[in-house]
């Protein structure tokens, strides 16, 4: 399997090596394989692993739907504040599972109210835009023809 990039090609040549190929500063392409060593993990050893650390779980079938859905990664940087040290990964007291889904919801709330309040000024700046130019050069301006 190849996949494309912008400036990256990667290819699968067995299931734990990744080949990847990246354009080098001076031309030509640079080579190298990325071995990952780490064995996939099922979504109760992914909340074992973090119960091991200190998160705290209410329900633990709504975690695993959670991770199952986001995924544990996605909400690898919303529990990262809550670490008490970040090197082992060790959770504060009290940190809970319920609290980095309230992040995570807040996130994405925000990031829609944000998104959709750009979408409006984009539009309105594009309008004022376009009324400067048709009035200043013609209607032609932004006609199509």
């Amino acid at each position: 399997m190849v996949i494309s990039e912008k400036n990256s090609t990667f290819a699968v040549t067995n299931p734990t090596t990744l080949l990847v190929a990246r354009p080098a500063d001076q031309g030509g392409t640079f080579l190298f394989n990325m071995e990952y060593t780490k064995e996939p993990i099922t979504l109760a050893e992914q909340i074992n692993i973090l119960k091991q650390r200190g998160l705290i779980f209410e329900d633990e079938e709504q975690a695993i739907a959670v991770l199952n859905h986001i995924g544990y990664f996605r909400l690898a940087s919303y529990w990262r504040v809550m670490e008490e040290n970040s090197r082992i990964h060790r959770f504060r007291s009290g940190s809970r599972f319920s609290s980095v889904l309230t992040l995570y919801n807040f996130d994405c709330e925000l990031r829609s109210l944000v998104f959709n309040a750009l979408q409006h000024i984009e539009i309105a700046s594009r309008t004022k835009i376009n009324q400067h130019f048709a009035m200043t050069y013609g209607s032609f301006w932004f006609m199509d023809s």
